[in-house]
C-alpha cells in the first residue's frame, strides 16, 4: 500500500514538471485602457453639388428581361447581327468565343450562348449573295455525356425562321441549305433561304442507290452552284443525275460513264471510258436528258462559259469550241491552256524550257508583254491581277502594269497586288527584307503613305473601289528600365479611309468588312461594334463579360 501511494506522489510530480516545461501559447490581451484613443479631424468638407451624375453613355436595349437563351423567331427584327463575347485579351489573343445576336437597331435579342455564328458561304468558301446564318452549340455526346458535341441550326438573316439544333453540318448553295442530320444515311433536310422545308433526301427513290464509297455531303457538294442536280452511281456502275427537288431521276444507259460534271449552260462534261487500245478516259458533253451533244474525244473538257469551252485533244493541242463543236480558235502545239483569274482571259503556259507564257483576252486577243520582258536575264516575273490587269515586277527597277492596248510603268516599288485602272495597293521592300505597304493612283496622287507593319484591303461597291481599310498589325517589343527589361505589347490599330485619304473613322481593334450587310465590324479588347458605310457607329458593345446586363 506504501508502495502504491509513492507511486501516484511521482507521477502527479513528473505530470507537474512537464506541464511547467511547455511553452505558453495564450494569446497576449493588451489592457484596452492602455490604448491611446486617436484624435479626430473635423476640418474635412465633402462638397457633393460640384459631382455630376453618371452618365453610362449609349443603354442598350434588351428585347426582354431576364434570360434570353435561344433565338426566338420574329418578323419585327429587321437585320440581325452576331456580336462576341468579351474575353478578347489586352494582349490580342482570344479565349473561348461566345455569340449573341443584336438588331441593327441596338436592341440584344439573345445573350451568348453560340459557340459560333457563320453566315452563309459555299463549302470552298465563295460568298453566297442569299444570306443566312449557321449556327453552333456544344451539347453532351450520345454515348458519353462527358464528350461534348457540335449541333447545328441555321436562320434567318432577319431572324424571321430558325431551323431546330439538330443536326452534324449545315451547307449552304446559291440556292438551297443542307442540313445534314445523318451522312452515313443521307438523313438530309433541304430548306430554302425563305425558310421553307422543302423536302428530306430521304423521300428520293434514288438514295438507295447511293453506294457505301459515296459520302453524303459529295452529293450535296455537287449542288453548290444552285443547278439543283446530283450525281448518284448505282450498284451496277451507271450514273444517274437527279433533281434533288422533286426527286426525279435520269440514269445514264452505260456503265462506261465514270464521271459527271455540273451542268453549264445546259451541257455537262462527262468522262467515260475511251474505245481506243490504249482504255483511256476521254471526255464529252451530254445535255439534261443524258444524250451526247458533243462526242467523247477529248482528254480535257472545261464549263461552257458565254457559249465556248476549252477543251484539248488526245495530241494534247488546246481549243475554244462552241456547242455545235465548231472550233472557234487553236492555241499554239506543245503549251498547257487555262483560264485567267476572274475569266478575264486565257493563260498560255509553255511546254518548252526559255519559252515565255501568253496572254489572251477574252475576246482572243493577244496581249503584248512590255518589251522589257525580254531584257530581264533573271526570272522575269507576270502575275495576274483583276479586271484584265497584268503585272510585271522589274525587281529593283519597278513594275509595269499592262492590259491589251495598255501599258504602265510605276518606278520605285516592288510589287502590285491590286488595281482597278486607277487605285493601286502598292508594296516596298526595305533593307530588312520587310514589306511597307500603301495606296496610290495612277496619276501619282498618294492615298495612303506608304507604312510598314499594316494591311490594307480595298472595299469593292457597284460603281468600283469606294473605301480602304488599314489595319496595323500588333508589335511585340523589350522595354528595359534600370538593368530590368519588360515584354510590351501595342494591339492592332485600325483606320477607315476614303478614296481622297480622309479618316473616316479608326480605333483600337481590327476592322474587318462585311460585303452581304454593306457594314464594317470591329474586334477590340475592349468593345465590339459594327459600323456604317461612312465609318459611323451604330452598335458599340463593351466587351465586359460574358453576359450583358
Amino acid at each position: 500500500m506504501k508502495k502504491s501511494i509513492i507511486a501516484v506522489i511521482l507521477l502527479i510530480a513528473a505530470v507537474m514538471f512537464v506541464s511547467a516545461c511547455k511553452d505558453d501559447k495564450s494569446p497576449y490581451i493588451p489592457d484596452m485602457y492602455d490604448v491611446p484613443v486617436p484624435t479626430m479631424a473635423w476640418n474635412v468638407h465633402a462638397d457633393f453639388d460640384i459631382l455630376t451624375p453618371y452618365d453610362p453613355g449609349a443603354m442598350y436595349t434588351r428585347l426582354h428581361a431576364g434570360a434570353m437563351p435561344e433565338l426566338i423567331a420574329s418578323d419585327d427584327y429587321g437585320l440581325i447581327l452576331p456580336y462576341i463575347s468579351g474575353n478578347i485579351l489586352a494582349d490580342g489573343s482570344m479565349g473561348r468565343l461566345k455569340y449573341g445576336f443584336v438588331t441593327i437597331d441596338g436592341i440584344i435579342i439573345t445573350d451568348l450562348v453560340f459557340d459560333l455564328i457563320e453566315r452563309s458561304y459555299t463549302y470552298h468558301w465563295e460568298y453566297i449573295y442569299q444570306m443566312a446564318y449557321k449556327l453552333s452549340i456544344s451539347t453532351p455526346g450520345d454515348n458519353d455525356i462527358w464528350y461534348m458535341q457540335s449541333k447545328y441550326a441555321a436562320c434567318a438573316a432577319d431572324g424571321s425562321w430558325v431551323t431546330p439544333f439538330e443536326y452534324v453540318e449545315i451547307i449552304f448553295s446559291n440556292n438551297y441549305i443542307f442540313l445534314i442530320r445523318d451522312y452515313e444515311t443521307a438523313d438530309i433536310d433541304i430548306y430554302d433561304y425563305d425558310g421553307n422545308f422543302l423536302r428530306n433526301m430521304l423521300e428520293n427513290e434514288w438514295v438507295k442507290y447511293i453506294t457505301e464509297n459515296i459520302w453524303a455531303a459529295d452529293i450535296v457538294y455537287s449542288v453548290y452552284d444552285g443547278s439543283g442536280w446530283v450525281t448518284v452511281q448505282s450498284p451496277y456502275g451507271n450514273l444517274a443525275y437527279v433533281d434533288i427537288m422533286t426527286g426525279e431521276a435520269t440514269y445514264a444507259q452505260s456503265a462506261d460513264y465514270y464521271y459527271v460534271n455540273n451542268f453549264s449552260e445546259g451541257l455537262a462534261g462527262i468522262w467515260v471510258t475511251g474505245d481506243d487500245d490504249r482504255g483511256s478516259m476521254l471526255w464529252g458533253y451530254i445535255n439534261e436528258d443524258f444524250e451526247y451533244v458533243i462526242e467523247p474525244k477529248y482528254m480535257q473538257a472545261g464549263d461552257f462559259l458565254d457559249g465556248k469551252a476549252l477543251v484539248s485533244t488526245q495530241d494534247g493541242t488546246f481549243h475554244l469550241i462552241n456547242k455545235q463543236e465548231e472550233i472557234l480558235f487553236t492555241f499554239e502545239e506543245d503549251r498547257y491552256v487555262g483560264i485567267m483569274n476572274y475569266d478575264m482571259g486565257y493563260v498560255v503556259y509553255p511546254r518548252v524550257e526559255g519559252e515565255f507564257t501568253k496572254y489572251y483576252t477574252n475576246d482572243l486577243i493577244e496581249i503584248k508583254m512590255p518589251d522589257r520582258l525580254y531584257e530581264i536575264a533573271f526570272n522575269p516575273y507576270v502575275y495576274e491581277l483583276n479586271n484584265g490587269w497584268l503585272a510585271l515586277n522589274d525587281y529593283s527597277f519597278g513594275v509595269y502594269l499592262f492590259r491589251h492596248n495598255e501599258e504602265h510603268f510605276f518606278p520605285g516599288i516592288d510589287n502590285i497586288s491590286f488595281t482597278d485602272g486607277y487605285y493601286m495597293i502598292v508594296q516596298t521592300i526595305d533593307d530588312d527584307g520587310y514589306y511597307r505597304s500603301g495606296v496610290t493612283t495612277f496619276d501619282g496622287r498618294e492615298i495612303i503613305p506608304i507604312e510598314e507593319k499594316i494591311s490594307i484591303t480595298r472595299i469593292l461597291g457597284d460603281a468600283g473601289v469606294k473605301a480602304f481599310i488599314v489595319n496595323d498589325e500588333p508589335q511585340w517589343g523589350i522595354w528595359q528600365s534600370g538593368g530590368a527589361s519588360t515584354n510590351t505589347y501595342t494591339p492592332n490599330k485600325y483606320r477607315l479611309i476614303d478614296l481622297n485619304g480622309n479618316v473616316l473613322a479608326s480605333g483600337s481593334g481590327r476592322l474587318i468588312y462585311d460585303d452581304i450587310s454593306q457594314l464594317y465590324y470591329v474586334l477590340s479588347p475592349d468593345y465590339f461594334a459594327w459600323l456604317n458605310s461612312e465609318g459611323k457607329t451604330i452598335i458599340n458593345i463593351p466587351l465586359m463579360s460574358y453576359m450583358l446586363d
